[in-house]
């Protein structure tokens, strides 16, 4: 785990905006944490991330379906407000956690391996194909008819 030291920080309106990020569970009432966990996961690109936003979708939608309708079952409908209102503190506290790490500029080429220097390794695209000559062989230039 990196010391708060070597965390670099968040300029003002990356600050502002991660902020924003992080309290969505709270001003969209637990139904949009799932978005806010998609942006996390397309950016870190990490299982732990897909498998909060699929659980972040799934216990809101439960929570309602529990809760039903008009003609809900008591104990179902005390179950799902339960599960609702436990879902929305965790995921901003969870959101407020990965905050730093979702919004930290990347270093580095974006698209791969880069090559200690900052400037990406691309094998494919420069490398040419050169065939040796030794003092033995004729030279491809000198090829004649």
């Amino acid at each position: 785990m990196r010391r708060r030291d070597d965390v670099p920080r968040l300029g003002p309106p990356r600050a502002i905006a991660s902020y924003l990020w992080a309290l969505s569970p709270v001003y969209t009432l637990g139904m949009g944490t799932y978005m806010a966990f998609l942006l996390a996961a397309v950016r870190l690109k990490t299982l732990a991330l897909w498998t909060a936003c699929a659980v972040y979708f799934v216990l809101p939608m439960g929570a309602l379906v529990l809760h039903g309708g008009p003609y809900a079952q008591p104990a179902g409908a005390t179950l799902g407000a339960a599960l609702y209102w436990l879902c929305v503190p965790a995921a901003t506290l969870h959101t407020l956690a990965i905050r730093r790490r979702v919004f930290t500029p990347r270093q580095g080429f974006p698209y791969g391996n880069t090559d200690g220097r900052g400037l990406p390794i691309l094998r494919h695209r420069t490398r040419t194909i050169r065939v040796p000559w030794t003092a033995g062989a004729e030279r491809p230039d000198e090829v004649g008819p």
